[in-house]
């Protein structure tokens, strides 16, 4: 119960005592600067138990602060406040960490848990419990709290490189160590810590509209760093004493003062590593402090650009819609200048039109018709690739500009498909064509180009490089299957659904495409917003050809023999012509890299 007698403000519940977590440390790669995930849970309106002040305010904070300035991404955060923090709820997030979970993390990724609400604590066996939003307020429903053990299960299961967990509610910890090492020594080592409120005694709330104690000293730590990082261990030493401080000049009682402490979880032998809170440069912070706005506003568009070099933020790459949306959102903002010019070179050149991938870590299945099938875990960063294949408008413009001669061109014929059969070295057919070898009408150019090499496509690339400055490219096996399975999350076995029943909703392939090609984007996209990554067209992708025992690379970097290159290229997803077998995501073949058919087109990708 609040301690009315003092400030009812002061005090969680009574019995808000914490015992220690245990956790056995799983051996992990050490990835420095890895992609690093947020789960935040706040609870004010309890059920059953007495409602607090700040709690959903103080985790809303902490996360607003790291998506702001330390390179947290909205995509990999997750928030539970009030009544969707059951323990159903937690318990399910954290199991989709899990190996295996819908969003598994592997040791190239951190996880950082911060929690805020009540806690309780069985002094009998020294077992300490998070309160969900609707447990209810007696000893003998504690298996309806969520407890050390139920937290140990997971995090048993989770295989990030570094989890760090900021609890807001009493909580068992030890004194804190303050680290003198390098940081990326320390960042290096795998590491298990909790920062908490207190230790074995009652926690202050905060007056309502404040903060927690607790909670502003974080947050002012976290807002007023000495340096560009700051080691986890350096954050704990550092909170002590601002909070320390800010209690005496309350002139609290001393016996309701209570200690943060941190440690690592008990009874882990990790190597001395840390999580380390990194700032964003002040270039990167704007635009994230641009996309939150745009996002929060009802926009979808990632206005950041694909170069993330300090000085330079926009590029060709950032789509028309993305740079409408920052200049309406800032029209006198420090990249104005930079938006209007990349704006004014998307209209002139007809650029494809992008979407930001976010990067991150899959099984990638490595599956070629009538051959074998095996998987290997592969990491792919951040990367912006064409929302539709590349169209016949967009490719003649790229014709127009350079006079480029296509491989088909230079062949002077290629095969057509009647309706019913195969036509053989029929003359002049070439990108501008259908596949029945019809010429395009200029109004039907939101076809997919098609009659195209792997050579042309790379010439394509070449031209949008000349005239952007930008790292324009066909995008890898790995990073094309990534995005067409939906990312790193719930992936699907075609794009944009598992059930082939669905398919015709996504894709136009054999059973629905009447033989030809259609405008692009005019069926579903998939969940990371790409169109047609099933059917219409075959697409080329960087890689050479490999035999399925190679895998993928584990970086997702494309896959290279030697110079000059391999005999034969990729590509992916399926075409007009083809079954929902060869549609599949995982559906791989290939083919000489001077070849033109009518199936056989491309998207493209950029780095960032």
């Amino acid at each position: 119960m609040p301690v009315k007698a003092l400030q009812p403000w002061f005090m969680s519940q009574e019995a808000e005592q914490r015992g220690a977590l245990q956790y056995n440390l799983k051996e992990a790669t050490a990835i420095p600067g890895g992609t690093n995930h947020l789960l935040v849970i706040g609870i004010d309106a309890y059920e059953h138990w007495p409602p607090l002040n700040n709690a959903v305010r103080d985790a809303k904070a902490f996360r607003d602060l790291l998506l702001d300035r330390y390179g947290f991404s909205e995509s990999r955060t997750k928030s539970l406040f009030n009544k969707d923090a059951t323990k159903d709820n937690i318990l399910s997030v954290l199991r989709d960490y899990e190996k295996d979970g819908a969003s598994q993390l592997t040791s190239f990724d951190n996880l950082l848990i911060y929690f805020s609400g009540h806690g309780s604590m069985n002094p009998n066996r020294k077992t300490g419990y998070w309160i969900p939003v609707a447990a209810p307020n007696n000893v003998k429903d504690r298996h309806k709290f969520l407890s050390n053990e139920d937290l140990k299960e997971s995090i048993d299961q989770i295989g990030a490189h570094h989890i760090y967990i900021v609890s807001d509610a009493c909580f068992a910890g030890s004194l804190i160590t303050r680290s003198g090492g390098a940081e990326k020594l320390y960042e290096n080592k795998p590491s298990r810590r909790v920062l908490t409120s207190g230790q074995l005694e009652k926690v202050l709330d905060g007056p309502p509209g404040g903060h927690s104690p607790f909670a502003q000293a974080l947050l002012t730590c976290l807002r007023e760093p000495d340096g560009e990082a700051i080691l986890s261990q350096e954050l704990e030493a550092r909170v002590v004493r601002e909070f320390m401080t800010s209690l005496e000049k309350l002139g609290l009682p001393e016996e309701i003062l209570h200690r943060p402490a941190a440690s690592q979880l008990t009874g882990v032998e990790d190597d001395g590593g840390q999580f380390v809170f990194r700032l964003t440069n002040t270039a990167e912070r704007h635009w994230q402090q641009v996309e939150t706005k745009a996002r929060r506003s009802g926009g979808e568009a990632y206005l950041r650009a694909a170069n993330r070099a300090r000085e330079e933020h926009f590029s060709s790459t950032a789509s028309k819609a993305e740079l409408e949306r920052y200049l309406a959102l800032f029209p006198e903002g420090p990249d104005a200048e930079k938006a209007r010019a990349a704006l004014d070179t998307l209209i002139r050149l007809r650029v494809p039109e992008m979407v930001l991938v976010r990067g991150g870590t899959f099984m990638m299945t490595i599956e070629i018709l009538y051959d074998e099938e095996q998987t290997n875990l592969v990491k792919v960063g951040d990367y912006y690739l064409g929302k539709f294949p590349v169209t016949v408008s967009e490719f003649r413009r790229f014709i127009e500009e350079t006079g480029y001669h296509t491989d088909a061109e230079k062949l002077g014929h290629s095969s057509v498909f009647d309706g019913s059969k195969w036509v053989d070295k029929v003359k002049g057919i070439d990108w501008r064509c259908a596949v029945k070898g019809y010429r395009f009408l200029p109004e039907e150019g939101q076809h997919p180009v098609i009659y195209v090499s792997w050579n042309d496509a790379q010439g394509y690339c070449q031209w949008l490089r000349e005239q952007t400055g930008q790292a324009w490219r066909l995008p890898t096996v790995a990073e094309w299957e990534y995005a067409a399975g939906g990312g790193e999350s719930n992936r699907t076995t075609w794009a944009g659904t598992n059930e082939e029943q669905e398919l015709g909703e996504y894709a136009w392939y054999a059973a629905n495409s009447g033989s030809e090609t259609y405008p692009v984007g005019q069926k579903q996209p998939n969940n990371l917003g790409l169109y047609d990554m099933s059917g219409n067209v075959l697409e080329w992708c960087e890689d050479d050809w490999y035999p399925p025992r190679h895998w993928a690379l584990a970086d997702g970097f494309a896959w290279v023999q030697s110079s000059p290159r391999g005999p034969c290229s990729v590509y992916r997803g399926g075409s007009w012509f083809d079954d929902p077998a060869e549609c599949r995501v995982a559906c791989r073949s290939g083919g000489d890299p001077s070849h033109c058919g009518n199936t056989l087109g491309f998207r493209v990708a950029c780095s960032i």
